[in-house]
């Protein structure tokens, strides 16, 4: 299954006045799954310079890795620097799953329809709380996370199914980003479908 990877380059660029920028670390919480060139790895057992399975089913080589914790005692205070905490079904993930606030999550575009619309773009995991049961979940304790990057942008594939995109050190993306603006009407459309499907 994660044999015969290629490599690509990404085919979009960002164009959100909300993008991450080149110095922005993204980080996954210790035990969260990545596909890999080899299959399924916890976060904190990746190596620099190993390859990851990206959603186009190509491979791309982590620049470098950095360990750290969320410290209970700093964020208690500190709602947004919570987990977010996506139940499973909520983006078509099969399990739940806990990913940082500011992880972009690659959803499908409910615009797409319309002329010069992307299928999918990004959207930060917070601006997506309170649809399908998303919430942030209280710290308790120090949290262990991993902080990893890229020389390209990539779309990685996480436990369950999960789709997020990673910046490359310049700041590009794969996947059009959105803004939280932005973010929001597509909230409102997507719970209006599901209203639909549920009458």
């Amino acid at each position: 299954m994660f044999s015969q990877l290629k490599k690509k380059k990404p085919i979009a660029k960002p164009r959100s006045v909300d993008q991450p920028c080149a110095s922005e670390k993204i980080v996954f919480y210790k035990g969260t799954r990545i596909a890999t060139s080899s299959g399924w790895q916890k976060v904190e057992d990746l190596q620099k310079g190993q390859s990851v399975r990206t959603a186009d089913n190509h491979e791309e080589l982590i620049a470098d890795l950095g360990h750290e914790a969320l410290r209970f005692s700093a964020s208690r205070d500190t709602v947004r620097d919570w987990p977010v905490i996506l139940p499973a079904g909520a983006v078509g993930n099969a399990e739940k799953i806990l990913v940082s606030p500011n992880l972009r999550l690659v959803i499908e575009n409910p615009n797409a329809k319309s002329r010069n619309q992307p299928k999918r773009v990004s959207v930060r995991a917070e601006t997506l709380i309170g649809y399908r049961g998303i919430a942030r979940a209280p710290l308790y304790v120090d949290l262990e996370q991993v902080a990893v990057s890229f020389s390209q942008a990539a779309t990685l594939i996480l436990e369950g199914g999960v789709l997020t995109d990673v910046p490359s050190t310049s700041g590009d993306l794969a996947v059009p980003p959105l803004d939280d603006r932005a973010s929001r009407a597509i909230l409102h459309k997507l719970r209006r479908a599901d209203l639909r499907r549920s009458n």
